[in-house]
């Protein structure tokens, strides 16, 4: 990145560019569409290819290949025109004001439209959006972007193949540059005194940027899915079954408290988030996270999260005083924990996630000196949802009814039940305590194992007749509410 585009950077930045998530439209996120640039072709051996955001995407036997517009010979004396242009004047819109800039330079220069809309392209995702990266951030099928220093290749993380590595390689310069201008975007500064920053992108994507505090500067970011899984979604993709998305909605219904753990991007969140799905549309929500990732329909949530000396510990106590039925803890981790088991006991209803691979370590973790929550508190928690990766996809492994008795002894006085487990020789889930997870819905809603064995069926009939898609399963969610309260 040439000196004078840094230039550029500063003025853009006083002009506001930044946008918070929610400002952002879908026509916004789209707005190369109309103005497409030519691309190279599709290698010959790839086993897929689509669409993102102006470019496209191959992919070839381990690697990802982003296809992007050839960047003209000239490229540098025409930013260096639009930016001239565009630092005399004074734009209301700094988009509208690049864009008429680029349109004088064009109209000088006669560039033909076609070599205009491979300069706008570049220009456009270099002012406003993540640069060389930014049609990574566009493809939803990537979770994370993962640079570990200069001269290696960019790599991702692909619902669909895993980590590969990208055809994108940043030299030693480059990398710097293009670091410190992303974390310029975000409103913050990188520097030798300050060489860790987490912030948050344009749209809503995590990231982690570091310098000097390792062999080479490097950045990592963690996509936010714009457009939650839901339930069937899940069960389309085999995370769950019809019986477990049934045993789940039923549980949330009946005000059971649920965690969900798992190894890192073992697909908590994103379970947690589809368990939400069934909570009552009309039911008084408060969410609380470091950065947002869950996304729910219901009109009477309220999402919190972090902001500098602002902790989760001082969101949660916060959240006690909106009277929410249903509390929603992005990561538990810290002394929040004890906040969140003290709001259980006095009638919240809680999701979350923690990280941990199974049952026993995490009621060990739980109950041990740095967090403290004793035995009897444990107890509140009414079910554990593990997930794993199983073959290259994430499986929802076990559901655990937890109580003071049961199947096993886990610790103490703490005992556990599995409800249901997956059989990875067979790749289904098996159901085989459904009367025990009743039960234990049945001391918290107060409804008779006979009603809720009945509730059970129903969901489970509903479920496998449901819209996979957002929009068609909101409907579908809400008008079932509404029939069973009839």
């Amino acid at each position: 990145m040439p000196k004078f585009f840094q230039f550029f950077m500063k003025i853009i930045n006083i002009f506001s560019v930044r946008k918070p998530l929610e400002r952002i439209s879908e026509k916004e996120s789209s707005n190369q569409s109309d103005a497409t640039a030519k691309l190279p072709e599709t290698p010959a051996n790839a086993i897929e290819s689509y669409d993102v955001d102006g470019a496209k995407v191959a992919i070839v036997p381990g690697r990802y290949i982003l296809l992007e517009p050839e960047m003209p010979k000239d490229f540098e004396k025409v930013l260096r025109d639009v930016i001239l242009y565009f630092s005399f004047s004074k734009p209301g819109n700094p988009e509208e004001g690049l864009m008429k800039a680029f349109l004088r330079v064009v109209g000088r220069r006669k560039i033909a439209p076609e070599e205009a809309r491979k300069y706008w392209y570049h220009i456009y995702n270099s002012a406003f959006r993540a640069g060389r990266i930014t049609p990574l951030l566009s493809d939803q099928n990537i979770e994370d972007i993962a640079c570990s220093g200069p001269n290696k290749p960019v790599y991702v993380y692909h619902r669909k193949y895993g980590y590969i590595p990208t055809n994108l390689i940043l030299s030693s310069e480059e990398l710097n540059n293009f670091i410190h201008a992303l974390v310029q975007k975000t409103g913050m500064t990188l520097s030798l005194d300050n060489p860790i920053v987490d912030a948050t992108l344009y749209d809503g994507s995590r990231l982690n940027a570091t310098i000097s505090i390792s062999k080479e500067p490097s950045f990592v970011i963690r996509k936010i899915r714009r457009v939650p899984l839901t339930p069937k979604a899940l069960i389309d993709s085999g995370t769950w079954s019809p019986e477990i998305a049934a045993l789940l909605w039923l549980a949330v219904e009946s005000r059971c408290s649920l965690m969900f753990i798992g190894a890192t991007a073992s697909g908590k969140t994103t379970a947690m988030n589809a368990a939400a799905f069934f909570i009552p549309m009309n039911s008084r929500i408060v969410s609380i996270e470091d950065t947002f990732e869950i996304w729910l329909p219901h009109e009477n949530w309220t999402a919190m999260i972090t902001r500098g000396n602002i902790t989760q510990l001082d969101l949660l106590k916060a959240a006690l005083r909106q009277r929410p039925e249903y509390i929603i803890v992005g990561e538990a981790r810290g002394v929040e924990v004890r906040e969140m088991f003290t709001a259980m006991g006095t009638g919240h209803t809680t999701l979350t996630t923690f990280h941990g691979s199974d049952v026993a370590s995490v009621l060990r973790r739980l109950s041990g000196e740095t967090l403290g929550i004793k035995q009897d508190q444990l107890m509140l928690l009414d079910f554990i949802v593990t997930l794993a990766f199983v073959e290259g996809r994430r499986v929802c492994t076990s559901v655990t009814a937890i109580s003071g008795e049961g199947d096993e002894r886990i610790l103490g006085q703490v005992y556990g039940t599995e409800v249901a487990r997956y059989l990875p020789e067979e790749r289904r889930h098996e159901i085989k305590g459904i009367d025990t997870a009743i039960e234990r819905m049945g001391q918290k809603s107060f409804l008779s194992t006979g009603i809720l064995s009945k509730k059970f069926e129903e969901r489970l009939l509903a479920i496998k007749n449901a819209p996979s898609d957002y929009p068609s399963f909101v409907k579908f969610i809400a008008h079932f509410g509404v029939e069973n309260e009839r």
